[in-house]
């Protein structure tokens, strides 16, 4: 055993991805397997040195074949190296596998033969196949690089964390590159933590890398944009920076909301015509996305963006299972195939498409935004509780052909129709001053009721619209403070029908909210989110949530 095996088993590390598969770095393998450690390990003796090895073979190795000689050095055969070399085998020719049941090893590369492996034991031929693995980790050199890699190449990820959700052979996983095995240029793009979205199916892989193509010609900086993609064997791998600031909905959750703050409605306006300027992009491109809804819309605080705000900027995500449409037409000859949608964010017309296969419009995502631009404008006012009241009371236990959360109902016979608890909000928050008549919330809410929110397709506005509209007020917002955040004075109470608490005796001195928080004093509320994400903040402070404002646990309480 030479000095250099030590080392090399001590540096070696475990991917993230695969607990069985390991791999040695290649700043392990650079800080090992030098000139003069190569020295050393071949010659024992001065005149051994002199009389069978070139001067020129230890930097040969060290420029041509590393990766052999750790690997040599490995399964302690190291003296082998003259012979590989001079029958050509260089680390180019990596990795190397059987020639049926043979001991001749093949270039998987190149296809090159290799017999003089045939003179090995069969063990230690084994052991060479076995161990070329751990120098196999490949390097992400470039944005947008599709990667093919063996079933036993182990990738070059370490620092796992959970799985934070997936289902129906996807799942997605927290993990860092480990900066031995990405470029400078990938460094410069990403240099913290990674979402690693794992596929089972090759279709869906296939569908989902091609559609990723297509968005990263967009070059639009709300729209996700994928690091590389990856085959491994059977799996396959899309991987993406990791969004520091979660998603939307946790953003809601955890982010002080902090009422009559001008900088933070301006920024929510902004984002708004961010992400409606994104799937504008899309359309633009003949693509729907098909699963607008705050969990596909990612907060990253992008310090490192020239144009970032202080709280960041929002990403459309999860574009991978949008559809393309082959004509530049509202409707397409053929129905599209998306099943990801979340049901409380679906348009009316979903179910029937899907049931009768009938085209759909991309005018569908312009619904999805209506929901997520009204639950937008909630949040602003009154907090995220309030949010996820608003959601409660579209929820009917008595009326079982309503989906549960959905904006529209749809009865067993008729048209659908908006959801009475949608107009019921819509009403509230336009009796709020801060939301009222020349004032941009107002606006929104507007743009939301009559030209989002349409039960039938063709009277939603279209993505040029809608961003036409939206960037007016943003534009009127930055100009006229008081149209942006009008002062009301006093910040007004919550309506009763954004608040909901279970009964409690008379007597009780707490109450129990719903959600599954629990009051401690009033207007404060200790953050207990399930999603396992920390936060900032460890308290959520909603102001004048007033003892009176108390409602029946049934969800249909006006």
């Amino acid at each position: 055993m030479t000095a250099l095996f030590r080392p090399l088993r001590n540096g070696t590390v475990t991917s993230a991805l695969d607990d069985s598969s390991t791999f040695i770095p290649l700043k392990v393998l650079d800080d090992t397997i030098t000139v003069p450690s190569i020295t050393d390990s071949l010659g024992l003796q001065q005149w051994f040195r002199a009389k069978y090895w070139s001067d020129q073979l230890p930097r040969r190795i060290h420029q041509e074949a590393q990766r052999l000689f750790a690997i040599l050095v490995l399964i302690e055969k190291d003296a082998a190296i003259q012979e590989l070399l001079s029958n050509g085998l260089t680390d180019k020719e990596l990795p190397l596998a059987r020639k049926g049941n043979t001991d001749v090893l093949v270039s998987v590369v190149t296809q090159k033969e290799f017999a003089c492996f045939e003179s090995w034991s069969p063990a230690r031929v084994d052991a060479f196949v076995e161990k070329q693995w751990l120098v196999q980790a490949p390097v992400i050199e470039r944005v947008g690089q599709n990667l093919v890699v063996d079933a036993n190449c182990p990738l070059p990820f370490i620092e796992k964390g959970e799985k934070i959700g997936g289902g129906n052979g996807v799942w997605v996983h927290q993990a860092h590159i480990h900066p031995a095995h990405r470029s400078d240029a990938l460094a410069t793009v990403c240099d913290g933590p990674v979402a690693i979205k794992e596929i089972q199916d090759r279709e869906t892989f296939v569908q989902e890398r091609d559609n990723l193509e297509n968005l990263s010609k967009l070059s639009h900086r709300n729209l996700i944009k994928p690091l590389c993609t990856i085959e491994r064997g059977s799996l396959f791998y899309v991987i993406f920076p990791w969004a520091d600031g979660g998603d939307l909905r946790q953003f809601w959750e955890h982010q002080d909301s902090a009422p009559n703050n001008p900088e933070l409605i301006m920024w929510s306006l902004e984002q708004a015509l961010g992400v409606a300027d994104a799937v504008k992009a899309l359309h633009d491109s003949n693509i729907r996305h098909g699963d607008i809804k705050p969990q596909n819309v990612l907060h990253f605080h992008d310090q490192g963006d020239s144009k970032s705000k202080p709280l960041g900027k929002l990403v459309l995500a999860d574009v991978g299972i949008s559809r393309k449409h082959t004509l530049a037409t509202n409707f397409r000859h053929w129905a599209t195939q998306t099943k990801a949608s979340t049901i409380s964010y679906e348009a009316p017309e979903a179910e029937y498409d899907r049931q009768n296969d009938i085209p759909r419009s991309r005018k569908y995502d312009q619904w999805s935004l209506g929901c997520m631009f009204l639950e937008f404008t909630v949040w602003l006012l009154y907090g995220f509780q309030a949010v996820e009241v608003f959601r409660l009371r579209r929820t009917s236990s008595r009326d079982p052909t309503t989906a549960p959360g959905n904006f529209f109902t749809q009865k067993s016979y008729g048209s659908p129709s908006i959801h009475s608890r949608v107009s019921v909000a819509i009403t509230h928050l336009r009796d709020d001053p801060r939301c009222g008549r020349n004032t941009a919330l107002g606006e929104l809410v507007t743009l939301v009721e009559d030209r989002l929110l349409q039960v039938s397709a063709s009277d939603r506005a279209d993505a040029d619209e809608l961003h036409c509209i939206l960037q007016s007020i943003v534009e009127r917002a930055r100009k006229n403070p008081e149209f942006l955040c009008k002062n009301t004075g006093s910040i007004p109470a919550v309506p009763k029908f954004f608040v909901r608490r279970r009964r409690s005796s008379a007597s009780s001195s707490s109450s129990v909210w719903s959600s599954g928080e629990t009051r401690r004093s009033r207007g404060s509320f200790s953050s207990t989110a399930s999603s396992g994400r920390s936060s900032n903040s460890s308290v959520f402070i909603q102001p004048n949530y007033k003892e009176e404002a108390v409602i029946e646990e049934s969800a249909e309480s006006s």
